[in-house]
């Protein structure tokens, strides 16, 4: 260990050549005349008991100006998750020596040291492979940490994938980033949805005068953890699914037959209930901006009310049809017609709900159903006016 941290102090001064190392940590006085340098190890020790250095500080004194520079090692990063993996309470450890051919875990942090032949899924819960896998690995609300080998596809959903070791399949994340150490191999193909790729870590980093070299690096050498915020965004769709299915569920208990006339008109003018409801938000659009105006003299204020009122009135009836529609057809496809109104609106909202939880294709199709709500509610009103002159 004497001879690594020496080795990594020489390669260090080969790249910064105007810093000479002093022994002990103790500053030293460089050949130029009111120049001080001084370079410091700090090590970390393993669950095993062994140490290694993990971060390198140097720094560089004169009169007229202060520099200093921190270089974190590569084994930092390996050796934090590792700390992770043996520090977490309540989890199911599989021993070095152990053999399993499948694991499906739910609520349970795992974490495999042994070797796993078939397929992994842990949903709500961490894993941290330390051994192999030879199938695929599938984590659902949690992170995965690969520090030994994976040989099939990995796939996390609603959580980071962090890599030190080595995966011979693909890799996909969906509302998590992948954050890759130095040294770690991925030979598949890699892919991200609401995250991000990171492969930077343990590179040299520098900061300018007067730099505060003890600031905590335990921030540099840990991943950007987007997990809770994945959770956050998911429990507030979750809600407003449930408030809309909850409107809608009640609205067809007390408007029926309505509801059922929007229908045909939604089935018979589909197109003209999209650009209807195109142009009446851009209308809307501009008439909260005006409102925003007048607010200054107070007219706006009251303008602003009816108008979210009216949009809330719009969107709520649009909506109720869509889900109507929806669950019309998923009775009709799995044959199961009912002449109720309510069973169909429950069954396509929570079709349509869950389907807003995938990301990017949710936001959108979630987008779709707030344009053509708005023209279906503008289109029967107009039909149901129109008929009501006619039967005058």
């Amino acid at each position: 260990m004497k001879t690594t941290t020496r080795l990594l102090l020489l390669l260090s001064i080969l790249a910064f050549p105007g810093l000479l190392p002093a022994q002990n940590s103790t500053p030293q006085t460089a050949p130029t005349p009111g120049v001080s340098t001084s370079v410091s190890v700090s090590v970390e020790t393993l669950p095993d008991g062994a140490t290694i250095p993990t971060t390198v500080f140097f720094e560089k004194k004169s009169q007229n100006e202060s520099k200093s520079a921190c270089t974190i090692l590569p084994d930092k990063m390996r050796t934090s998750w590792l700390a992770e993996a043996e520090a977490s309470k309540d989890a199911e450890i599989i021993g070095p020596d152990d053999t399993a051919q499948t694991l499906s875990r739910l609520n349970k942090t795992v974490v495999a040291k042994g070797t796993i032949q078939g397929a992994t899924s842990v949903i709500r819960g961490d894993l941290f492979l330390l051994g192999t896998a030879q199938g695929p690995i599938s984590v659902v609300g949690g992170n995965a940490t690969i520090l030994g080998k994976a040989s099939g596809p990995v796939s996390v959903v609603g959580g980071n994938l962090r890599v030190a070791g080595e995966i011979a399949g693909d890799v996909s994340v969906v509302g998590g980033s992948i954050v890759k150490a130095p040294g770690a191999v991925i030979s598949g193909r890699t892919s991200t949805v609401g995250g991000f790729w990171s492969s930077s870590f343990g590179k040299k980093n520098t900061w300018n005068k007067n730099a505060n070299l003890n600031m905590n690096l335990s921030s540099l050498c840990k991943p950007h953890h987007c997990a809770a915020w994945n959770a956050i965004i998911l429990a507030l769709k979750l809600t407003a699914g449930a408030l809309w299915l909850a409107t809608a569920a009640l609205l067809a208990y007390l408007i029926p037959a309505p509801l059922e006339k929007a229908l045909g008109h939604l089935r018979n003018d589909a197109l003209k209930s999209v650009g209807i409801g195109i142009l009446f938000w851009i209308v809307f659009g501009f008439m909260v901006c005006i409102s925003l105006v007048l607010c200054l003299l107070l007219i706006g204020v009251p303008m602003i009310g009816l108008l979210v009122l009216l949009a809330l009135a719009m969107k709520g009836f649009g909506i109720t049809v869509v889900f109507l529609w929806t669950g019309r057809m998923l009775c009709t496809r799995f044959q199961r017609e009912t002449t109720s109104t309510v069973s169909p609106v429950v069954i396509g909202g929570l079709a349509i709900v869950l389907l807003r939880l995938i990301p990017c294709l949710g936001s959108i199709l979630w987008l779709a159903i707030i344009i053509v709500s708005a023209g279906i509610s503008i289109l029967a009103f107009i039909r149901r006016s129109q008929s009501g002159t006619s039967g005058v």
